[in-house]
C-alpha cells in the first residue's frame, strides 16, 4: 500500500485467484493519516469490490466491515488484512475446534448514544450477532472481538482532542464485547461507570475509533467445533507493552507452544523449507532465491509451498527459483530458463515452453 487509495495488492489476489472476491467477509487495515485517509482508503476498497462483485457501492457498505487505523508508528508499514470465509468442503477436521470468523454491524448511532451504556448494550448485542455468524456455541470459544466504532464529532466539545473524544466510544465499544462474554455484568455498566471504572473491562477485545463511521463494525474470531481446517485461533492478555506473556499463551492456545523450542533442524523437510521462506522474507528482501524448493517433498507440502510463493509473487517481489520440477515452477513463472550442461539453451516466456513440444521432449521429460 504506497498510498491511503491504494488497492492493487488486493486486486492482484483476486486477478491471480488467490482469493476470490466474494469470500471477503472483513477488513482490517493500518494506513497513514487521520479521518481522511482512513475514509480514502475505504472507499477505494469499496468500489473495488464493489466493481468485481457486480453490486452497488452502498451494498458493501452493509454487508463487510472494512475497519481501518490511522498511523503506522514504529516499523510498521501501511497494510490491510482480509477476512475470508470459503464455501464449506467435505475435508474431515483437523482439531476438536478450528478457526472460524463472523461479522455484524450495529445500527446507525446518535451522537448522544456515543461513549453510553447504551452504546455498550447495542455492541453487546452486535457482538451475540456476530457470534452465531461464526457458529460459535458459547463466550468461551471466542478468542477476540475487533471493534470500530464512531466518535463524537469535534463541534460536540470544542477544545477537545480526537484521541480523548474517542476514548468513551472505544471504552463503550469495550464493555459491551465484555458484556456479550460474560466477562462483566450488564447491571454494572452505567454512563458513569465508562472510562471511570478500571475493575471493568474486556480482557478479549480490541476497539479503534474514527469522525468517519456511523456504527460499530465488528469481526468475531473464534474455533468453532467441527470446523474444517487446520488454523486455531489463540488469545492473550499482556499486562504491558513489554509483557510477551500474552503472546506466548496466544501462540500455545493457537496449537504452537510445542514449537517455542524446536531446533530448526528437526523441522520436517517442508517445514525447513517454510522457515527458510520464512527467515528470508523478515529481512525485507528485495530478490528471493530459492534453490530447489520441491526436493524430496511430498506432493501436499509442494502444493503449500507453491500457495506461500503465489502469495509472495503477489506482492510483487521478484523470485528465482532453480527446480528440476519443471511443472510446478512453471505454474508460478512468469519467465523459463533451461540450462542443459551449464549452458542456457532456452530463455523466453512460460507460455513459449509450453506451446514448444521439442523442448518438452528433449528437456523437460514433460
Amino acid at each position: 500500500m504506497v498510498a491511503p487509495d491504494d488497492v492493487s495488492g488486493i486486486a492482484t489476489l483476486f486477478d491471480q485467484g488467490i482469493v476470490a472476491p466474494e469470500h471477503v467477509r472483513g477488513v482490517i487495515a493500518q494506513t497513514e493519516g487521520d479521518g481522511f485517509a482512513r475514509g480514502y482508503f475505504t472507499l477505494a476498497l469499496e468500489l473495488l469490490l464493489s466493481e468485481r462483485l457486480g453490486v452497488p457501492r452502498a451494498e458493501i457498505t452493509e454487508t463487510i466491515p472494512i475497519m481501518v487505523i490511522g498511523g503506522t508508528a514504529g516499523l510498521m508499514s501501511p497494510h490491510a488484512t482480509l477476512f475470508v470465509r470459503k464455501p464449506a468442503t467435505d475435508a474431515k477436521p483437523v482439531h476438536e475446534a478450528a478457526l472460524a470468523l463472523g461479522f455484524a454491524f450495529t445500527r446507525t448511532l446518535e451522537e448522544g448514544e456515543l461513549g453510553t451504556a447504551a452504546q455498550a448494550v447495542l455492541v453487546a448485542e452486535a457482538v451475540k450477532a456476530a457470534m452465531d455468524d461464526a457458529g460459535l456455541e458459547s463466550a468461551d470459544d471466542v478468542a477476540a472481538v475487533e471493534m470500530k466504532c464512531p466518535q463524537p464529532s469535534p463541534e460536540s466539545a470544542p477544545g477537545v482532542g480526537a484521541g480523548e473524544l474517542g476514548a468513551a466510544s472505544r471504552g463503550a465499544c469495550a464493555l459491551g464485547a465484555a458484556i456479550a462474554l460474560g466477562e462483566v455484568d450488564r447491571n454494572e455498566i452505567s454512563d458513569r461507570a465508562i472510562g471511570a471504572r478500571y475493575d471493568l473491562y474486556a480482557r478479549r477485545a480490541s476497539a479503534s475509533s474514527g469522525g468517519e463511521l456511523h456504527n460499530v463494525r465488528i469481526v468475531v474470531v473464534g474455533n468453532r467445533r467441527g470446523a474444517p481446517g487446520r488454523q486455531r485461533a489463540g488469545w492473550g492478555v499482556m499486562a504491558d507493552q513489554l509483557d510477551v506473556s500474552g503472546a506466548i499463551s496466544a501462540f500455545e492456545m493457537a496449537g504452537l507452544g510445542e514449537r517455542r523450542k524446536q531446533e530448526g533442524t528437526t523441522l520436517s523437510g517442508g517445514e525447513q523449507q517454510m522457515l527458510a521462506i520464512g527467515r528470508t522474507l523478515a529481512r525485507d528482501v528485495k530478490l528471493l532465491l530459492l534453490d530447489e524448493p520441491y526436493e524430496g517433498l511430498a506432493p501436499v507440502i509442494v502444493q503449500e509451498i507453491e500457495r506461500t510463493l503465489e502469495q509472495i509473487k503477489a506482492l510483487g517481489m521478484t523470485t528465482i527459483i532453480v527446480e528440476q520440477n519443471a511443472i510446478a515452477a512453471l505454474h508460478l513463472a512468469d519467465r523459463a530458463i533451461i540450462l542443459d550442461m551449464g549452458q542456457v539453451v532456452f530463455d523466453g516466456t512460460v507460455q513459449e515452453v509450453l506451446d514448444n513440444a521439442d523442448l518438452h521432449q528433449q528437456y523437460l521429460a514433460i
